[in-house]
């Protein structure tokens, strides 16, 4: 069935959604196609928007992945990739497929996000240290790491760049 969409709608519900208005999870009800549509119209330039939109992409995925958010200077996303997938427990963190994408979509900034499928949003040992390698292999090529982003069994995020209190530098 092709039917079309008013993106005033979509930006409605998104809208809606990130401001904490939602009744349910209605952006998880879009498809991939419309909810890259948004790239064009949202800037993802708060905590929140990040972490619907991952929600969005990631709450009905049984395994773990791991993505790879591209922004460009005013945030709007430019790309989203799958960096890689894994078991319901674990996904590997590629930090040469990450740094590879990064050029490719010619971004300076990018975040990065994994779900917790049989979990909670939080960040284990392993996420914290590598995530700290890849910011810092990242900050020496003059790429943006903004925040790393999990999302847990039950919806729920965490953002790393608020636990962590990194700053905009």
């Amino acid at each position: 069935d092709v039917y079309y969409i008013r993106w005033q709608d979509v930006l409605a519900v998104f809208s809606s959604y990130v401001s904490g208005n939602e009744q349910g999870a209605p952006v998880a009800a879009l498809t991939e196609e419309q909810l890259d549509k948004l790239r064009e119209h949202v800037a993802l330039d708060s905590t929140q928007k990040l972490c619907a939109y991952v929600q969005a992409k990631l709450s009905a995925t049984v395994e773990e992945k791991v993505l790879l958010l591209c922004l460009d200077e005013h945030l709007h996303l430019l790309h989203c990739e799958t960096i890689s997938t894994g078991t319901a427990q674990r996904a590997a963190l590629d930090t040469h497929r990450i740094v590879e994408c990064t050029i490719r979509m010619r971004s300076s900034r990018v975040v990065l996000a994994h779900n917790h499928p049989q979990g909670q949003a939080a960040f284990s040992d392993a996420d914290l240290f590598a995530t700290q390698q890849l910011r810092r292999i990242l900050d020496s090529m003059q790429i943006q790491l903004l925040d790393h982003i999990v999302l847990g069994k039950q919806g729920d995020t965490i953002s790393m760049r608020q636990v962590m209190g990194w700053s905009d530098s």
